[in-house]
């Protein structure tokens, strides 16, 4: 996506002024990993020449999917500077920890960092640490969240709202792709009979009664993820859908210790339902209402090699317990991922991942733009009401909230849709709402 230093230096001029001005100003971003890859183009775009960067991610894969990062630069020509750390644990989870004012995992100072960007591997994750976030991107409005009580959770959302639109696909497997025979496409009353139940039969796919014991499994994310939300209220379920029957997919080690799959290429070698799990203190309650905390992993997941797998008993204790299991023929999986994270984890070189049609439209930038392909959502920016009263802070998200509202063409492949390309808009007070053109 192009963006402008123009509006950032319209939005900070001021900050030399400032109090903190001879200060380290650290501002902590988290929220949409959907997001992320705009993000991050964001904050270069926004810093002075010479900064350094690292991230969680391989060199390969690149900063925009690195699930934190780090940038140490100064902005307004030297006048103020900042650490400005990511860490992307869902929109959800944003809106829960900005909005609290609470801690979450962010890479430490101390991080090795250079001006090509230090690719950490994922691995790095593990020395992050504890760090109160400043400011949430979400996929979704904080009224549709779990977190909409703005007593509690007390959030101030940038200028002009919205920054972005960040498109999303439903991806099959190899061994769903296959059973397709009519089309890659997937509908809505697929959608819910997949997700209420935990699978779909081959046969709903395919129209030939030969693939009635074939079954496809739903794979998904958690209740912190943004893009569930979406995906639910997009096929009619309602965002905060607490009964998804959605499974957890191992990998080939031994029976007993199996390990979910999290990266690379895999081999499918048994599903069981996701057991139940806390989540920032709040129970999933039922097996199969979670899934993945990441849309990267999950993408990696249906990417992977799922010719020949089991399925196991529900476990009531972890993920990576495994225990009666029953051989599938001919099965796989379909999954809700943003374009960001499926992009090249799925689908692309080396992943046999194939994206679906949504009822009958194919993505692509232009039928998002025209109004034809409805699985979308506008991208907020919020920050906690007390870092809104630093001036500092204040004035650096309104500032590159502006970069990316006045961004004019979308980044290859197009993980996010810049507004003012946009032909068609949607109530702005209203996830999932009726499309309508703008001339």
């Amino acid at each position: 996506m192009k963006l402008s230093k123009t509006i950032l230096m319209a939005g900070v001029i001021g900050l030399g002024m400032a109090s903190m001005a001879s200060a380290q100003t650290y501002i902590r971003f988290t929220g949409s990993s959907a997001f992320r890859a705009t993000m991050h183009g964001a904050i270069q775009a926004s810093l002075d020449a010479g900064y350094t960067y690292a991230y969680t991610e391989s060199a390969a894969n690149g900063l925009g999917k690195g699930s934190q990062a780090i940038f140490h630069g100064t902005i307004n020509s030297g006048a103020n500077e900042v650490y400005i750390k990511t860490s992307w644990t869902g929109s959800e989870a944003g809106i829960q920890v900005v909005g609290q004012g609470s801690t979450t995992k962010f890479l430490p100072d101390t991080t090795s960092m250079t001006s090509g960007g230090n690719a950490l591997g994922t691995a790095a994750a593990s020395t992050c640490v504890q760090e109160t976030a400043n400011i949430a991107l979400s996929d979704t409005l904080q009224s549709t969240s779990q977190f909409s009580d703005t007593a509690t959770y007390q959030l101030t959302e940038v200028n002009n709202g919205t920054v972005g639109i960040v498109p999303f696909v439903w991806c099959a497997s190899k061994g769903a792709a296959a059973l397709m025979t009519s089309g890659s496409n997937i509908y809505t009353w697929q959608i819910q009979n997949l997700i209420s139940t935990g699978y779909i039969p081959g046969a709903m796919l395919s129209g030939n009664s030969l693939d009635q014991a074939k079954k496809i499994y739903a794979l998904g994310r958690n209740p912190d993820s943004g893009t569930r939300l979406i995906a639910f209220a997009e096929a009619g379920l309602g965002a905060l859908y607490k009964t998804a029957h959605q499974y957890a997919p191992l990998s080939t080690n031994a029976t007993g210790t199996n390990t979910l799959i999290t990266g690379g290429t895999s081999t499918i070698a048994r599903i069981h339902q996701w057991p139940v799990e806390s989540i920032n203190g709040i129970s999933t309650k039922t097996a199969g209402n979670s899934g993945y905390d990441s849309g990267g992993n999950l993408a990696y997941a249906i990417g992977s090699d799922d010719s020949s797998f089991k399925v196991a008993a529900a476990s009531t204790t972890a993920v990576a317990t495994v225990n009666a299991q029953a051989a599938v023929t001919n099965g796989g999986f379909i999954a809700y991922i943003s374009v960001s994270d499926a992009s090249g984890k799925a689908y692309g070189s080396g992943k046999s991942g194939q994206v679906l049609s949504y009822n009958g439209a194919a993505y692509s930038v232009a039928a998002v733009q025209e109004g034809l392909y409805p699985f979308w959502s506008y991208e907020h920016m919020y920050v906690n009401n007390t870092a809104w009263a630093n001036s500092t802070i204040q004035s650096y998200a309104n500032a590159v909230a502006g970069l990316l509202q006045n961004a004019t063409t979308s980044s290859t492949p197009a993980v996010s849709i810049p507004l003012a390309s946009m032909h068609v808009s949607r109530d702005p007070t209203k996830d999932a709402s009726a499309i309508t053109q703008n001339y």
